[in-house]
């Protein structure tokens, strides 16, 4: 075990800060968790890279579920 404040300089600048990262799993947790059996299948086929039906629609909606993580402009 190691406290963050003692290694967070070691942390890079790029990419998602240790919190961020946290976050976006919970809220895909969640996601997740709300998709029936025929949805899941489809979400593992899109984190497979896997084209299918409804892909686009599915992009768009993980989109509006993930917006604040959207890189800052």
């Amino acid at each position: 075990y190691e406290e963050v404040s003692e290694i967070s300089h070691r942390l890079g600048e790029g990419g998602l800060l240790i919190d961020e990262s946290y976050a976006l799993q919970e809220v895909l947790k969640e996601y997740r968790a709300k998709l029936g059996k025929e949805k899941l299948e489809l979400f593992e086929r899109l984190l497979a890279d896997e084209r299918f039906k409804g892909r686009k629609a599915m992009l768009k909606e993980l989109k509006h579920v993930l917006r604040d993580f959207s890189p800052k402009r």
